[in-house]
């Protein structure tokens, strides 16, 4: 008999559902920006992230908490700081004994090449920084039930097993491991030696093979090196700067970074190495749609606006629309957002301004000829503005020079939509009297009669 597979997607389709169950256990407010990160449909780092803010105190998402390198900080932070309490360790929390047996491991990890240490190795190496009787107060214990760690056996030569201890997340791993070759190895008065093939860092990058094996150390290194130095991989690494996975990993890197880690430089890399080739393009295109709702973000949907803008209706549809046609359903940037804006979740936590950015990047969606995508869009934007008229006029605003007639067809029609749900009179009288001022009020209107027939019915509406 031949077996099934199956590929369990964690909360693909349903990150906003269960960051929501999520944040409300934890007792954490909502975000102001929507949580369109493809790493909350894993159920560890959302965990991980709730877990961390619980461990504070918190009850919202800090400001400074800016990329990922600064979520694994600050869990690390939090479990100090809840181990250290009088119920649970009791010791000096400013000794920062957690940080300092995980930099530890993370250095015995990155020496021997591998993401694992021996069991009895790592336990007695954690707990000399804490020395406690019985294995009930013993740091090593704590570490594992915070979700630090975690127990497994691995495969040694010989076919052998052995119990062994790894971070329990593997990019949590990644990224500690990064942070220390970071640490111990660059020169940032002269980081293009310290990336040269035969020093520690440039042996990572030495070739195209060598950065498919160590793709996730490569990705932290990717996220790190900027927030560090403010200088990208291939421009200290320039022979690499080509690889497949270097590109791929700079891509995913612009989600992950702290905004303020975007320079001259990442735009350079974008234009010269990323988009003159289709499949990175569609992934930079993903990239991009997770990051435009984010108005901290250099490269939000205002970005994607202005680019957009610059092309002709022929030549945007030979590229962008087909991106689009091809995504949808892909369970990808597209459909989580067309998901998020459209569901019934309560947004009234998400601030004006990150509304407005998902409004613009949806509109850009109704350019499609893919008519499933383009309903599907119209509807979202309806449920993401119904409540929200005046971000929905400023968005109009600002596609009324657009040479793409679905957009502006379809735009009206949120428009008219918005209007027969809203039941804010106010609202929807300023909305009629712009709607008059675009179409009709010199009496000209364009000649798009779908167009003409939903802003009447606004006006109407209004009357």
């Amino acid at each position: 008999h031949s077996l099934i597979r199956e590929k369990h997607r964690g909360f693909a389709d349903r990150e906003f559902q269960a960051t929501q169950i999520f944040f409300d256990y934890f007792g954490i407010e909502r975000p102001t920006i929507p949580l369109l990160v493809p790493e909350f449909q894993n159920p560890l780092f959302l965990k991980l992230f709730c877990q961390g803010l619980r461990n504070r105190g918190l009850t919202k998402v800090p400001p400074g908490i800016r990329g990922i390198t600064s979520i694994f900080n600050f869990f690390v932070e939090s479990v100090n700081e809840k181990l250290s309490r009088l119920d649970y360790l009791d010791f000096d929390s400013k000794s920062r004994v957690v940080q300092e047996a995980v930099e530890k491991l993370a250095t015995m990890m990155a020496d021997r090449g591998r993401p694992w240490l021996p069991r009895y190795e790592a336990q007695a190496t954690v707990n000399d920084f804490l020395p406690r009787e019985g294995y009930e107060n013993s740091l090593f214990r704590h570490m594992i039930s915070e979700g630090i760690l975690a127990e497994d056996r691995f495969r040694i030569e010989n076919n052998e097993w052995r119990e062994g201890i790894h971070f329990s997340y593997d990019r949590f791993a990644d990224h500690l491991i990064a942070g220390h070759l970071l640490d111990k190895h660059l020169d940032p008065k002269n980081p293009s030696h310290s990336f040269l093939p035969d020093q520690p860092l440039g042996s990572f990058v030495k070739d195209e093979l060598t950065c498919w094996r160590n793709r996730g150390l490569v990705e932290a290194i990717s996220i790190q090196l900027p927030e560090r130095i403010k200088m990208e991989l291939a421009e200290v690494a320039p022979n690499s700067a080509d690889y497949q996975p270097i590109r791929e990993v700079f891509v995913d890197s612009l989600i992950w970074r702290d905004p303020k880690a975007i320079t001259n430089a990442t735009k350079n890399y974008i234009n010269e190495h990323v988009i003159r080739n289709k499949d990175m393009r569609d992934q930079l295109l993903n990239a991009l749609l997770t990051i435009a709702s984010n108005p901290d973000h250099p490269y939000n949907a205002d970005l994607l606006h202005k680019h957009l803008m610059k092309f002709e209706l022929a030549e945007r549809d030979s590229w962008w629309s087909i991106f689009l046609h091809y995504q949808y359903g892909e369970h990808g940037a597209v459909d989580r957002f067309v998901e998020w804006a459209w569901s019934s979740e309560d947004k009234s936590h998400i601030n004006d301004e990150s509304i407005r950015l998902c409004g613009v990047a949806l509109a850009w969606f109704l350019t499609t000829s893919n008519r499933f995508l383009r309903d599907r869009a119209t509807k979202a934007l309806i449920s993401l503005l119904t409540d929200r008229i005046h971000v929905l006029r400023r968005i109009i605003q600002e596609f009324l020079d657009v040479n793409d007639p679905y957009v502006l067809e379809r735009l009206f029609a949120v428009a008219y939509g918005c209007a027969m749900h809203s039941t804010d009179n106010e609202a929807i009288g300023e909305l009629a009297k712009n709607v008059y001022k675009w179409i009709f009020e010199n009496a000209e209107p364009p000649p798009h009669i779908l167009l003409r027939d939903y802003a009447r019915g606004v006006v109407e509406l209004a009357l």
